[in-house]
């Protein structure tokens, strides 16, 4: 029997470290009702990935009674706030929106480096790559999704109502947040209507000497039924998407952190 709509869960599919299609097969078993893939592997290359590629991998989510949430785009040559390679990043973002938008993925998610944190001039020379990939993601009806453990709760939002495309929009990772000793429900609260995309994920506080890291669901800072709580708050949002990148088993940790999760919605 499937998930009641109401407790719609997505995981990204990577993350399951099985491979795309073994990755797909095994969510829709664990009972997962949303997928997101990374567009920055070998397997799903935007430069690589023909149309029938496309619509064979469309039909491989569609096929575990999935829908397809989201496309991740984190890819080290993709990193927009690299100021020595930044023409090829808004290259390889425009590609990726593409490869959204032909699969009919409706956001496409990328983490933001520490923008403000390098001089005025390169944030600026960033700046105006973001509004032109966000532009081109509102051409193609996709929603570029930016999320950053970098420079505080309002900071993206800032960025967001300064560049004011309908295209750029914000995704929230409160385990990325929680390890940088940012609180995502104040980030959250920050966003308003601008949040496009949530992740669920749990991780400890770091240090100045210690990073982060990343825990089961429930064992580490976050207050996870507050969270859900403000979540449930933003009506028009996809189904969360549950992240799990340093599970030692990576199947039944996320089993477990899904029916963690399932247990603590109210949505």
């Amino acid at each position: 029997m499937s998930e009641p709509s109401r407790k719609s869960v997505g995981v990204r599919i990577d993350d399951l470290k099985s491979g795309v299609k073994s990755g797909i097969q095994i969510a829709s078993r664990i009972g997962f009702t949303a997928a997101e893939i990374a567009a920055d592997t070998q397997e799903v290359d935007p430069r690589e990935l023909g149309e029938s590629g496309r619509r064979h991998l469309a039909r491989l989510v569609r096929s575990g009674n999935m829908t397809f949430a989201s496309l991740s785009h984190n890819a080290r040559f993709a990193d927009l706030t690299n100021i020595t390679q930044l023409d090829r990043a808004v290259d390889s973002t425009r590609e990726a929106i593409r490869l959204a938008a032909d699969m009919g993925v409706p956001t496409l998610s990328k983490g933001l480096g520490p923008l403000w944190s390098i001089n005025e001039r390169d944030r600026e020379s960033v700046i105006a790559a973001l509004q032109d990939v966000s532009h081109y993601a509102e051409r193609f009806g996709t929603t570029l999704a930016i999320h950053s453990r970098f420079g505080g709760s309002d900071s993206l939002v800032e960025l967001v109502n300064k560049l004011a495309t309908p295209g750029l929009q914000i995704a929230i990772d409160p385990g990325e947040l929680v390890s940088a000793g940012i609180d995502p429900l104040a980030a959250m609260n920050a966003t308003g209507e601008q949040l496009a995309l949530a992740y669920v994920r749990d991780a400890q506080v770091g240090t100045p000497e210690h990073a982060g890291m990343e825990v089961a669901l429930g064992q580490g800072a976050l207050d996870v039924a507050a969270y859900l709580a403000h979540l449930s708050l933003h009506k028009n949002l996809p189904a969360p998407i549950l992240r799990r990148s340093d599970a030692s088993n990576a199947p039944s940790d996320i089993a477990t952190d899904k029916q963690y999760l399932l247990d603590a919605m109210l949505f």
